[in-house]
């Protein structure tokens, strides 16, 4: 009668459990916070200009302010105010952005139908390296760059 047992050993598992978390550990600094600050700056901006071009749509015109001091995204009305954000009267639309992040400075002006007046594009930028692009066409149709 054969009492053959299969399985792993304990030095089998541990071995195994050790060059796994190597692995991982090498892993995590190439997806760090950075790539995410990114990225959420991207979808940021994105956001910040298609509710101006709402906002234009129904109050006549607006405009994004990108500003490199702070750096931070603003969306003003036509009378160059700051807008409250959607659904929170007392917030004005400001969104900071993560120190690691740079962006492209510039003013996005939409008239009363939405429609930009002039077409864009923003680079977002993270230690040096930009991470993406956010591309505003002259018909005020906003999207992440190539």
């Amino acid at each position: 009668m054969s009492n053959k047992q299969s399985g792993f050993t304990l030095v089998e598992f541990v071995a195994v459990t050790v060059i796994v978390v190597v692995l991982a550990a090498s892993a995590i600094p190439r997806v760090g916070a950075g790539e995410f600050a990114a990225r959420t700056a991207a979808d940021r901006l994105l956001a910040a200009l298609q509710y101006a071009q709402v906002l234009a749509q129904r109050q006549g015109g607006a405009s994004v302010v990108i500003a490199a001091i702070d750096p931070q995204i603003t969306v003003k009305d036509k009378t160059g105010t700051v807008v409250p954000l959607a659904n929170e009267a007392y917030s004005d639309y400001r969104v900071r952005l993560n120190s690691s992040i740079s962006l492209s400075t510039g003013t996005v002006t939409y008239g009363a139908g939405g429609i930009s007046q002039a077409g864009a594009t923003f680079s977002i930028v993270e230690n040096g390296a930009v991470r993406y692009t956010v591309v505003l066409e002259p018909t005020g149709f906003a999207h992440l760059g190539s």
